[in-house]
């Protein structure tokens, strides 16, 4: 990591094999660049190998929110499910409705998301 100590902008430099050398990443977004999925938060996108799969225009708590575990879990194949229970609602059927929402809104076939057989989780896979 290289930290500049003057008023210049700081940066870090990650070391990406995949990449043949040294990326500079701030807020430029490189890390939609690596290979597989990457979820943005911040401007709510989903990216896989580098193309954007699906942009979200309006609020979707339910699927940002298995973006998001997927994100911090680094993008295992399969989480449990993070939606939190809903009174009145049957869990399995909400996360249902949730993936099926989002594969709905994919604008390629790379990634889909999938129901673990369980009713608990979720997985994802490429393709």
């Amino acid at each position: 990591m290289d930290r500049h100590h003057d008023d210049s902008p700081s940066f870090e430099v990650h070391a990406f094999p995949s990449f043949g050398g040294l990326t500079a990443s701030s807020h430029l977004g490189a890390a939609r660049l690596l290979p597989g999925p990457y979820w943005d938060v911040e401007l709510r996108e989903l990216y896989f190998d580098g193309i954007l799969v699906k942009q979200f225009s309006r609020t979707a708590p339910n699927q940002e929110l298995i973006l998001s575990a997927f994100q911090e879990q680094n993008w295992t194949r399969r989480i449990d499910d993070p939606l939190p229970p809903l009174p009145g609602r049957d869990p399995a059927e909400r996360l249902h409705d949730t993936i099926r929402h989002l594969n709905s809104g994919l604008r390629t076939n790379l990634i889909r998301f999938r129901r673990d057989g369980t009713g608990q989780g979720v997985r994802w896979t490429s393709g």
